[in-house]
């Protein structure tokens, strides 16, 4: 029998509508508990705090108001047929809502998935963001941005130096003067790209946000935003991805190789046979992250996430004084990790290249 399942994003964001579905001012409940700085919260548990606070004040059980999400969210956005969610068996898990239609409601369902191109037996998802409508870019499209893009990068650079010398800014007033400035000049959040090859472009400040990149190979993107991105074999060599925001992605056979990722940021993203080799990771952000998950080969050691930095700096049994001043695993750790580390990662040759312009 057909079913889906709907974790990650997609599952925060049904629970956020579903908040906002809670009577009697449950959202506004929920966002003290979302809002929390002595503990972070997810969605999913500040609906259950609410529901339950609120639960002499709210008629009709929590998986109503869950169900009703799912399934405004899901026609909203995936064009899910009308249907009465009492024909679904509905769980609610830990990290996943599923989904699954019996008697008659299951033809039109299965008539979904075939429209989403799922069918064939491809009816069990571990991730919603695999059938996401991403919006399609032709080649020779990109290429017409990426011109627009880099001209926007020369004229920029011009505009800073000609206001540096006529108004002669000092540090602070520059970049005040930096902050009226749009920070991106590229677009291409939402797109799905494959197959091309950046390494000779440019893409500072390019957003990528919810797109969904595969085999393809990147160089320079400092401040370029990549939340909540699928990174699908792919690669980052010899550029400076300083300040880029990775926070959120889904990062699957991915390699940094010989990258500056100065405050690069990658907050809760999903990494899943990832690399870094050669990499200065001394002020790269990996706050949610197991960094036993990842591979280090000769990279500088990345600050521990901020929980742990918080525990006393008294040396453990057996650990050395490097390693209490920095908090952070030292190369040396790093090089045996990697060596420990079986991540076999192949990548096809990008079709696509770009030459500079």
């Amino acid at each position: 029998m057909p079913k889906i399942k709907l974790n990650g994003q997609v599952m925060d964001e049904i629970y956020n509508d579903a908040i906002n579905l809670i009577p009697n001012g449950g959202r506004f409940v929920a966002a003290t508990y979302l809002s929390n700085p002595e503990k972070r919260c997810s969605p999913k548990e500040a609906f259950d705090k609410t529901m339950a606070q609120m639960r002499h004040m709210v008629q009709g059980n929590p998986q109503d108001y869950l169900k009703a999400a799912t399934a405004g969210y899901l026609g909203q956005h995936y064009g899910f047929p009308a249907a009465d969610m009492r024909a679904y068996e509905f769980r609610a898990g830990r990290d996943n809502i599923t989904l699954r239609p019996f008697g008659e409601q299951a033809i039109s369902f299965n008539g979904w998935l075939n429209r989403l191109g799922l069918g064939k037996g491809q009816t069990t998802l571990s991730q919603i963001g695999d059938i996401r409508g991403y919006n399609q870019i032709a080649p020779d499209e990109l290429m017409r941005r990426l011109d627009e893009h880099n001209k926007w990068l020369s004229d920029r650079q011009q505009i800073i130096a000609g206001a540096k010398d006529l108004f002669k800014l000092d540090d602070a007033r520059l970049a005040e003067f930096l902050k009226t400035m749009p920070a991106a000049r590229l677009d291409l959040s939402g797109c799905e790209i494959k197959n091309m090859d950046f390494r000779g472009q440019n893409l500072d400040g390019v957003n990528f946000q919810g797109a969904r990149l595969e085999n393809c190979a990147f160089a320079h993107a400092q401040g370029a935003d990549f939340s909540k991105t699928a990174i699908e074999r792919c690669r980052f060599e010899q550029g400076d991805l300083s300040f880029s925001d990775f926070k959120e992605s889904r990062q699957n056979d991915v390699r940094f190789e010989n990258c500056t990722m100065h405050q690069a940021d990658f907050t809760d993203a999903r990494m899943k046979q990832v690399t870094f080799s050669g990499c200065d990771l001394r002020s790269t952000i990996f706050n949610g992250i197991d960094l036993n998950a990842l591979r280090f080969e000769q990279a500088a050691a990345a600050p521990m996430p901020a929980h742990t930095q918080e525990k006393s700096n008294a040396p453990e049994q057996g650990q050395t004084q490097e390693q209490t001043q920095t908090g952070t695993p030292t190369q040396e750790q790093s090089q045996t990790q990697a060596q420990k580390t079986d991540i076999n990662i192949r990548y096809a040759e990008p079709a696509m290249k770009f030459q500079n312009q």
